[in-house]
């Protein structure tokens, strides 16, 4: 697995720990802004979404974060990165 691969790389340890915690903040912070500019691009250029107007984003708000909440779903998976003994092949996958 490319997880053990880097462990063995880099090592294991607090500095390590640190290391990759930081990463992933600064991964996630480039990462939503790009997805948030891109989703509003999209919205303005569609004539059907730019006709809904805020009721368009509310509902697509509901879809990620109320029922069903994919997005929602996904918080306990990112902030189980963030343990010390995290390793990928140690979760189980969420099932659809």
């Amino acid at each position: 697995m490319a997880y053990d691969v880097y462990e063995r790389r880099t090592g294991r340890g607090p500095r390590n720990w640190l290391e990759h915690s930081s990463v992933m903040i600064v991964a996630t912070g480039l990462f939503w802004p790009i997805v948030f500019a891109f989703y509003w691009q999209m919205s303005r250029a569609d004539p059907k979404c730019h006709a809904e107007g805020w009721r368009g984003h509310l509902r697509m708000l509901n879809f990620n974060f109320g029922r069903p909440g994919y997005l929602r779903r996904m918080i306990p998976e990112w902030l189980s990165y963030f343990k010390y003994s995290f390793h990928p092949g140690s979760r189980t996958m969420p099932t659809c």
